[in-house]
């Protein structure tokens, strides 16, 4: 499975699994990001190593079994490292394992399939269209569904060192405190639609890939569900919609089955951005900060 088909299909799990969700103002489109304050940089052309930045854009249709459609609309920004090991380039995901790149000319090559050009190992962009027929995926039995998706991204080199781009303390109750790097972290913005002309569901998605390949996972959502997805899915029919999940350290915590989820945005700038999380279901209490830190 490419890079690209990985991180779109774990956001569309997560939509389909949860039927809709939680917890952003704007209805109207997907935020923009930009790579705009690097592009007068210029870094080392000698090798791919180094901290990078990507911008991902484009649009997913779903189809599943008896015709009903689930659409979204998404922007993407992510900083990530990439190193090499013995000869070899490894992307560090976002979404667990990394991705081994492989340069031939200027081709770039992710886990062996060509996805896109290279331009003196500072600049990576790619367009991707695909239709996978018939994926299936497991909602309380199993369903078939079409799924369609264009995105264009561009990845830029930001620093020519492969360090961590922030840090993830954390403390769990009964298993004390642990600290680890984080090697990537991807924002994603974007709006929903359930059914043909549905209502827009904003979505926003946080996801901290750590060093020791774990994942964590900030999901949430918010709208004005129609009237017969709201019967069925909102269990306070007379508000709107919401819904946020975490998945940390082996455990998940979802606020509408009555989880604590907390998470909050506590200080950004252009080059930095804090995080604290607290979250509480009856197995685990989980607390703690994520500091980023990106190359100036």
């Amino acid at each position: 499975m490419s890079f690209f088909i990985k991180c779109i299909s774990i956001i569309i799990s997560a939509a389909l699994l949860a039927g809709c969700g939680g917890s952003s103002n704007n209805n109207e489109g997907a935020n923009e990001f930009s790579l705009e304050s690097y592009d007068a940089r210029t870094f080392s052309s000698d090798s791919l190593e180094g901290t990078w930045v990507y911008v991902r854009e484009g649009e997913i249709t779903n189809f599943l079994d008896g015709g009903f459609q689930i659409s979204l609309e998404y922007v993407s920004k992510a900083y990530f490292k990439i190193q090499e090991e013995n000869g070899v380039y490894l992307l560090k995901s976002c979404f667990g394992e990394g991705t081994v790149i492989e340069v031939n000319g200027d081709k770039v090559l992710f886990d062996g399939e060509e996805v896109g050009t290279v331009t003196n190992n500072q600049l990576m962009t790619f367009i991707a269209d695909y239709e996978e027929p018939e994926a299936e995926i497991i909602i309380d039995g199993d369903e078939d569904y079409t799924d369609t998706s264009s995105q264009l991204m561009e990845m830029i080199k930001v620093s020519n060192r492969s360090t961590s781009v922030g840090t993830v303390s954390a403390n769990e109750a009964g298993n004390g405190s642990t600290r680890l790097g984080v090697d990537c972290f991807d924002q994603v913005s974007g709006i929903w639609r359930y059914g043909v002309g549905g209502n827009p569901i904003s979505y926003e998605g946080f996801y901290f890939g750590l060093e020791d390949s774990s994942v964590i996972r900030v999901e949430d959502y918010f709208g004005e569900l129609d009237e017969e997805l709201n019967s069925t899915l909102n269990p306070n029919e007379d508000e709107a919609y919401s819904r946020t999940s975490i998945s940390v350290y082996g455990s998940q915590f979802y606020s509408e089955l009555g989880h604590t989820v907390n998470f909050n945005v506590d200080s950004q700038s252009s080059h930095s951005q804090i995080f604290s999380f607290f979250a509480s279901n009856n197995s685990a209490d989980i607390s703690g900060n994520i500091q980023i830190q990106l190359p100036m």
